[in-house]
């Protein structure tokens, strides 16, 4: 078995860009699809992070070693952060770690579709749920903070504490992120591939 090579300064900078670029897709679908928070609140973040599934597996491919998936999850959770849900962050390392584990440490798993499209779709559904996970630990104040009126917060609050909304959201997130993985692999070999992107692998 190969050994996992290092993390160069390289790396480091591709992840942080490939994470900040998916952070800014998720917030501009998230914009986009606000109209949904009263109808299915649980099932938007399942939408904002199908086309993120894309920069993503981009990023792993090109990195192809263990922790792209750690430090992607640790920008995106230190965004959050700076943004005022610090809650965030040491939720995302637990999601990062949860992924590498999933990765399995095994050089091959990097730059295998099947492994990370089944990581990328456990750490979707993780960082899905985020939204729950802050109404059930900061209460409707945080939400109230952020100028939600209080009709939309209750809304929210029962849809989080509805069984099957809270399943149908990690489920939803989870498929639509796996989905998303098997479309961008097929972009990633019409284009990228073809066009010598990842011509290194």
């Amino acid at each position: 078995m190969k050994k996992v090579k290092k993390f160069t300064s390289k790396d480091y900078v591709a992840v942080v860009l490939y994470s900040v670029l998916a952070y800014i897709v998720m917030a501009a679908m998230g914009v986009a699809f606000s109209f949904l928070l009263p109808i299915a609140w649980p099932l938007i973040s399942g939408i904002c992070l199908l086309p993120v599934s894309l920069i993503y597996l981009l990023m792993a491919y090109r990195v192809g070693k263990r922790g792209a998936l750690f430090g992607f999850s640790l920008v995106l959770g230190l965004i959050y952060a700076l943004m005022g849900i610090v809650i965030i962050l040491p939720y995302s390392v637990v999601l990062g770690i949860i992924g590498e584990l999933i990765l399995g440490g095994n050089p091959k798993n990097y730059r295998n579709f099947s492994r990370q499209a089944l990581a990328y779709g456990v750490y979707a559904a993780g960082l899905g749920f985020g939204d729950m996970f802050t109404l059930y630990l900061l209460g409707q104040q945080f939400f109230e903070k952020m100028k939600y009126t209080d009709s939309l917060i209750d809304k929210l609050q029962s849809f989080a504490t509805n069984p099957f909304w809270v399943g149908g959201n990690l489920l939803f997130t989870f498929v639509l992120g796996v989905f998303g993985c098997w479309i961008s692999e097929k972009i990633l070999n019409k284009h990228f591939r073809k066009a010598g992107y990842l011509d290194d692998f």
